[in-house]
């Protein structure tokens, strides 16, 4: 975007902090009405000059609650992805500045959630592909085909811009090689796929939520009970994609006993009663409710790791630690994007573009988790707050000011 004006004879750009630094110059050299004009123009290009760096794309969708989960198998069936909402298409050229290119291979997706999993249909008009590797639980691959998925449960609460996007990000990225033919992936046989899954603690790169267990983020990330199935020919391309929402259970740094009970992402009074209420209970299969140190029954220890970290925020401080379903209304931000080598034109498509280069970076698309129907969906450009406040007062300077005294030349 170029905006200019014709000041003393001479055409200033205003998109640039060198154009509003040359209208100063002009400004100082005018009448005082002169000047007026100009200041006001200069707060209006100021305004302009921030916009861009100010503002991005927030698209949301509505994945709906079904009662009859899809089949991930890579193929379609009848009626399986019918109540979702529409496909999300339209997606932008990352490493393209504003306007993004148009992404000609036509990637989109649709989702559905119940108690157990998310579900996800990704479709693409992509037509060439590489061979799976002959090894069966291969590197993943950053040359070929690659398609990436990234979500944040968001459980602690930030705001979808920050001052800094690219420090203060959190999110899971799953990212995938995308082959020829019809492979079905899972952990114990990724069937010729290359995987990577990382958990991002206020970071756009790395894995500081220890998601991949342990695993080098190349080889042999840890995908648990996510299952994958993609079908790719000459004639187009789709994965069906199961994540269980067990998953979502990176934990970073924190520490291994949780006496966050009631898992509201903060240790007070509230696990307390918890604890009481379920003193004396054990499990040999898996951690009762009150259980803090996991060793199967609830009783004092319990108490004390509760006394320990009352008042803090153990394990979900990253907000990523989701273990569970979402309630209907609930909010994740979400992205996803291809990197595509067989079409260097179209080398990069995320559904929601923004003008960074990094597509973790904020601001992030929206899932909203919808109880049925296939709502509505859209896309706004949303200022950050922080933009907002400049150019408010950069508004109220330009139209507020007033000259005293004719300026000297």
């Amino acid at each position: 975007m170029a905006w200019g004006l014709f000041v003393n004879r001479s055409t200033i750009p205003l998109g640039s902090l060198g154009g509003v630094v040359d209208f100063i110059f002009h400004c100082r050299a005018a009448s005082c009405s002169d000047s007026l004009m100009c200041l006001r123009w200069l707060f209006i290009a100021f305004g302009l000059s921030i916009v861009s760096t100010c503002t991005g794309q927030v698209r949301t969708y509505d994945a709906v609650r079904t009662a009859q989960p899809p089949i991930a198998d890579g193929v379609i069936t009848a009626g399986e992805w019918q109540i979702a909402s529409p496909a999300q298409g339209d997606w932008g050229e990352l490493l393209q500045l504003s306007p993004p290119d148009v992404d000609t291979a036509n990637n989109r997706f649709r989702m559905l959630w119940d108690e157990t999993a998310l579900y996800i249909l990704y479709q693409t008009a992509q037509t060439a592909w590489v061979q799976p590797a002959i090894d069966p639980n291969p590197q993943f691959d950053l040359v070929n085909e690659q398609l990436y998925l990234y979500f944040d449960p968001n459980r602690d609460d930030e705001d979808n811009f920050e001052i800094n996007p690219d420090e203060r990000v959190d999110g899971y990225e799953l990212g995938f090689n995308q082959v020829r033919g019809h492979r079905v992936s899972t952990n114990a046989n990724r069937n010729g796929v290359g995987f990577v899954t990382e958990a991002r603690i206020d970071n756009i790169f790395g894995d500081q939520g220890n998601w991949n267990r342990g695993g080098d983020p190349l080889a042999g990330s840890a995908l648990g009970s996510i299952i994958v199935a993609q079908n790719n020919s000459t004639t187009g391309g789709l994965a069906e994609i199961i994540i269980p929402w067990s998953n979502f259970d990176a934990t970073g740094d924190g520490p291994v006993a949780n006496a966050d009970f009631n898992l509201d992402g903060t240790v007070d009074a509230a696990d307390y009663t918890v604890w009481r209420d379920s003193l004396g209970t054990s499990s040999s299969s898996s951690s009762p409710i009150g259980d803090a140190n996991g060793d199967g029954t609830v009783d004092t220890t319990d108490y004390a790791e509760w006394r320990a970290q009352f008042g803090t925020r153990p394990i979900i401080a990253d907000g990523l630690f989701h273990p569970f379903a979402p309630n209907a209304g609930d909010t994740w931000y979400f992205n996803m994007g291809q990197i595509s080598n067989a079409d260097s034109a179209n080398f990069m498509p995320v559904y929601n573009w923004t003008e960074s280069f990094f597509f973790a970076a904020r601001p992030h698309a929206e899932i909203h988790f919808v109880s049925s129907g296939a709502a509505a969906t859209m896309a706004i450009s949303v200022p950050e707050p922080t933009c907002q406040l400049i150019l408010a007062v950069a508004a109220l300077l330009a139209f507020g000011w007033q000259c005293s005294a004719p300026i000297r030349r």
